[in-house]
């Protein structure tokens, strides 16, 4: 399959006797994971929030477009501070939570893919094992 651009569609159509959709660039409709409390403050490679985070009951829906242009309205603050707040819901909350459990024996993971659905079930990246870990 060919690598995509950013400028191709979300949705091709195989035109073949199949007669399917396939979607393509699908983590892109997941809110961009900032750490406003880390000094280094790059997007060169940016981490997407886990969907089961992203839409884990939330009163106000995350934008996949927050920290993703330059404009300063009202609307695009909003959803930048939606997003940061979800971070560190995630980074205070949901992570320790988690570290507490697997201490307290309440789950217990004995191989990396059981790990894996842990940490993706709770909406954790694989990028937190190192901090779970410590």
């Amino acid at each position: 399959m060919p690598v995509l651009s950013k400028t191709q569609p979300l949705v091709s159509r195989d035109y073949s006797e199949t007669q399917a959709y396939y979607l393509f660039r699908v983590y892109s409709l997941m809110p961009i994971l900032i750490d406003i409390e880390s000094k280094k403050k790059t997007l060169m490679f940016p981490q997407r929030l886990r969907p089961e985070l992203a839409t884990d009951k939330h009163t106000i829906p995350l934008s996949n477009g927050a920290f993703a242009s330059n404009s300063q309205t009202l609307e695009s603050d909003t959803d930048d501070i939606t997003v940061a707040s979800v971070g560190l819901k995630l980074k205070r909350e949901i992570v320790p939570k988690l570290i507490e459990s697997l201490e307290n024996l309440e789950c217990l993971p004995v191989d990396s893919a059981q790990i894996s659905q842990l940490l993706h079930s709770r909406g954790v990246n694989i990028k937190f094992l190192g901090q779970i870990a410590e």
